[in-house]
């Protein structure tokens, strides 16, 4: 149940209203963006609230008292918010909250009618389509691990304590083959050694972007997704190898399978089926 102030729920039943819709996003890197579906810019708690008409929410849906991830959808266009800020990550997880506000009396307060953050981002051409998560999907987290073949940790975390830095090299682009491959001198190392790994642009048009790497020669880079600034000749980057999280390559590649967080001997499901003797 919403609790909505008695000053407001007063304006609300009045039968001409003034009212907006706020949109206040805060990135990972504490910057704070605000938007509004009036018709002028509005100034709430130390915000600029822009009003914007490429800035389009879609409706919201609530159901009970939580809201799903699929039940809250928001289609953003604004100027604001530029493609080579969504596509280096930096709206990744940002949060979000979205509230009704009388702008003739904003000193009345704030309905609110969503709190959460983004989840994943879709983007075309002049436009991206976020899906919303709310904050009631932390309740939703598991709070235990389950049994998995693989390995759970992440490569170079706490419970793996394997060293990066014994895995990384700088290279540079010596050809640019397509939008996701490219030649480089000074990887040196066997095949797919860095697939599942990352490339960390130090120089160039992506310099900053971290981007996941597909596969590997020993002269050779694939990625996984084009960055958004075409790659060129003498760009140069930062290579890590990469972890399929699999027993064996913990054992070969790394020498680490006293740290391995998988349990690759548990019986599956197939088991429940087999019949004794087979």
């Amino acid at each position: 149940m919403r609790l909505i102030p008695p000053a407001l729920a007063l304006r609300l039943a009045e039968p001409v209203t003034s009212w907006a819709v706020c949109w206040r996003l805060v990135r990972r890197d504490g910057a704070a963006l605000g938007f509004t579906t009036h018709d002028r810019d509005l100034w709430l708690d130390g915000l600029s609230y822009r009003s914007t008409p490429s800035f389009t929410p879609t409706a919201l849906k609530a159901g009970g008292n939580a809201t799903d991830a699929g039940d809250v959808r928001g289609v953003l266009t604004s100027a604001a918010i530029q493609a080579a800020d969504l596509d280096a990550g930096r709206y990744d997880a940002a949060r979000l909250c979205v509230f009704l506000v009388d702008w003739s009396a904003s000193e009345l307060g704030i309905i609110p009618l969503f709190s959460g953050g983004f989840g994943s981002v879709r983007r075309s051409d002049d436009a991206f389509e976020v899906n919303c998560r709310s904050a009631f999907d932390a309740l939703a987290t598991p709070l235990v691990e389950t049994y998995t073949p693989d390995c759970r940790a992440d490569l170079g975390d706490a419970r793996c304590r394997v060293s990066l830095a014994r895995y990384t090299v700088v290279g540079q682009v010596s050809s640019v083959l397509d939008a996701t491959r490219f030649a480089a001198a000074g990887l040196n190392a066997d095949p797919d050694f860095y697939a599942y790994g990352r490339v960390r642009w130090l120089t160039g048009d992506n310099a900053a972007l971290d981007q996941e790497v597909f596969s590997s020669t020993d002269a050779e880079v694939v990625l996984r997704e084009a960055p958004p600034a075409p790659i060129r000749a003498g760009d140069r980057f930062q290579a890590r190898a990469g972890c399929d999280k699999r027993l064996g390559t913990c054992r070969t590649k790394f020498a680490n399978v006293l740290n391995f967080q998988g349990e690759p001997n548990v019986p599956g499901a197939d088991s429940l089926l087999a019949y004794p003797g087979l």
